[in-house]
């Protein structure tokens, strides 16, 4: 079939095409999503461009294991640009903007150019697939990868092009399962269209395409460990009882794709019962699936082997997770929503024939098509709009731009401590330290698993406090100085920032000085205090080059030196520290009466075993690594 050349009027069109998919995926990004998986790969990335470590892995997937860091590096880009989650938000946008030009032109190429213009059109409108391009997540960054390789795969193979196409074609589609395992079931789409035009494969081309592909895939493999595949392997024990039997809700998945009727139950649940579609619009969608049926029913026919990739692209992934052997999402089928719009766009085509082409025809399928794609655009301004303004316990989160408000707020300051922890993990610093990137030094948590502690910095800083934060002792400690509030959506909890101009003065159990010698990580013991029940340490961050969290003892010795009590804690989390500060943590545990000395060290945690730490002495040499004080 001879290459489809734009016209003059195509350009126009094509222009359209790309202003409306800017548009719907551009449009206020601000609304949208940043909450713990946002936050970490966000996290990861900032990190590693403020001189951090070099990302291995990214998200924690489903089953248990870690996923590839790719997503990591990808989102380091806008980042390194421009120091916002907003800009990392719209680089997600722009590249689905680009998956839907590469559908347009992929569709030209194999098939038609009218088919071409209503899959691009469908996909560009699709409410799933708008969803699934306005925040930083695995699941909407491999779309468009994979378009680009079944693109370059037909180039490189079927139009017998160069073999830089085949190249860069097998290395994407073999990183794709690196943003999401299941991105494994759509590497025979590539085998397919590579089987087909066999004749052509350069394998010098395909080798370099693998290795490459192996290279990105190293950091990931090499960082697996046997914690890992116990967790895999827990995970797996964890997913209840399994079955060969069938289930309608793969099938669902794929009707909701092509139609965008049961979106919003997916984002916000079933509190937002009315954002959900109506029952005029799924009627008006549902012209969406007759054309999908239509197109798959009639495409063979009329194209022959050229669809067997098609077929293999949108059935695969449904047919696999059909049988109740795995927990399935929405997300899980992002991935084929370009091979659903094909089909739609082929059902189209499929009506024009039978039409034999008239111009009435015509004129009628793109004015039906028209009507849709105009109905969903609008209703899908309606849905951000019912994102910014409903708050829902569990779903669709305080949008981005609320929290940048926050950001604003906090501007002034290079040091933030934050009081959240909510069971969630969206008020905690795992969500506003990326959120902070280019703007504060110090961004950490006061509420922490084991306990807590008091964070005293030694210059000014602000208190930010989420008013769903878990039970934190010492709030009131810190919450004494006139508040500014951050407000979210209506009905939903807001911020309080409270600012310091220097520490507050420590109010709790009298602290007695201790004056002893830095531990090689750079903590320094400064004080302790006791009561019946509980041990308080005082500690300060001398240096912050350590990246190992440690374990810190206290043992009770009597009067004879004999040990009469212990107690083992971990430390303040290291990626919470920062140089100048003192530290004092609390621990409940029965003090001895006999006790005469108190024993004091840190060690480490490696695979199981404790590795203590030394202390460096005055002329800078490892000493004793424990630290002795007389208790009267």
């Amino acid at each position: 079939m001879p290459l489809h050349i734009p016209t003059r009027r195509d350009l126009g069109l094509l222009i359209f095409l790309f202003l409306l998919a800017t548009f719907v995926r551009l449009d206020r990004i601000g609304i949208s999503d940043f909450r713990y998986d946002e936050g970490i790969l966000s996290g990861l990335a900032t990190n590693w461009l403020q001189g951090g470590a070099f990302p291995t892995r990214g998200l924690l997937a489903s089953v248990g294991l870690p996923q590839g860091p790719l997503m990591v590096y990808l989102i380091a880009i806008p980042y390194l640009l421009f120091a916002s989650p907003v800009a990392a938000t719209a680089f997600v946008a722009v590249l689905n903007i680009g998956g839907v030009m590469v559908l347009w032109g992929l569709a030209r190429r194999i098939f038609s150019p009218m088919v071409g213009w209503f899959a691009a059109f469908a996909y560009a409108v699709s409410p799933w697939a708008i969803v699934a391009s306005r925040k930083i997540w695995n699941p909407n960054m491999h779309t468009p990868l994979l378009l680009a390789a079944v693109l370059l795969a037909w180039i490189g193979v079927w139009e017998r092009k160069r073999p830089w196409a085949q190249v860069v074609a097998v290395a994407l589609v073999l990183v794709v399962p690196q943003f999401h395992y299941q991105g494994w079931l759509l590497l025979p789409v590539l085998l397919v269209i590579f089987w087909q035009g066999r004749r052509h494969i350069v394998w010098p081309a395909v080798l370099v395409g693998a290795t490459a592909a192996v290279i990105l895939w190293l950091p990931l493999v090499t960082s697996i460990t046997s914690q890992d595949m116990d967790m895999f392997r827990s995970f797996s024990s964890q997913r209840g009882e399994k079955s060969w039997s069938l289930r309608d809700q793969s099938l669902g998945y794929v009707i909701h794709m092509v139609t965008g009727w049961y979106v919003v139950e997916e984002m916000v649940g079933v509190e937002n019962a009315a954002a959900i579609p109506s029952q005029a619009h799924r009627r008006e969608w549902g012209v969406l699936l007759v054309l999908f049926g239509i197109g798959a029913v009639g495409a063979w026919r009329r194209y022959g082997q050229r669809t067997v990739m098609l077929y293999v692209w949108a059935f695969l992934t449904p047919i696999i997770v059909a049988p109740n052997w795995v927990q399935i999402f929405g997300h899980y089928f992002t991935l084929i929503m370009p091979a659903l719009f094909l089909f739609v766009g082929l059902g189209v085509e499929q009506i024009i024939i039978w039409g034999r082409h008239r111009s009435v025809v015509v004129a009628a399928v793109s004015a039906v098509s028209a009507l849709v794609f105009t109905s969903q655009v609008i209703w899908g301004q309606g849905l951000l709009t019912d994102f910014d303004t409903t708050y829902v316990t569990y779903g669709f989160g305080a949008p981005l731009h609320y929290l940048m408000e926050g950001r604003t707020a906090l501007e002034p300051y290079e040091d933030v401590l934050i009081i959240g922890g909510n069971p969630f993990l969206t008020t905690d610093s795992s969500i506003w330290k990326p959120l902070m990137y280019g703007q504060a030094a110090c961004v950490r948590d006061l509420v922490i698993a084991g306990g807590n502690v008091a964070v005293l910095p030694d210059h000014p800083f602000a208190v930010l406090v989420a008013s769903s934060a878990a039970p934190y002792s010492l709030r009131d400690f810190y919450t004494q100085t006139p508040a500014q509030v951050i407000a979210l959506r209506p009905g939903e909890d807001p911020y309080t920032i409270y600012v310091w101009d220097a520490a507050p003065k420590w109010t709790g159990e009298p602290i007695v000085p201790v004056n002893s010698s830095a531990f090689e990580n750079g903590v320094r013991l400064t004080g302790y205090a006791l009561t019946p029940e509980s041990l308080y340490l005082q500690w300060h961050i001398d240096a912050t080059g350590s990246r190992e969290n440690v374990q810190y003892f206290a043992h009770f010795l009597d009067a004879a030196g004999e040990k009469i009590g212990q107690r083992d804690t971990s430390f303040y989390d290291v990626q919470y520290w920062c140089a100048g500060d003192t530290i004092i943590t609390r621990v409940d545990t029965p003090i001895p009466d006999e006790t005469d000395l108190l024993r004091v060290g840190m060690y480490r945690l490696i695979d199981g075993n404790a590795r203590g730490l030394s202390t460096i002495d005055e002329s800078g040499q490892l000493a004793s690594g424990t630290i002795d004080i007389d208790v009267p």
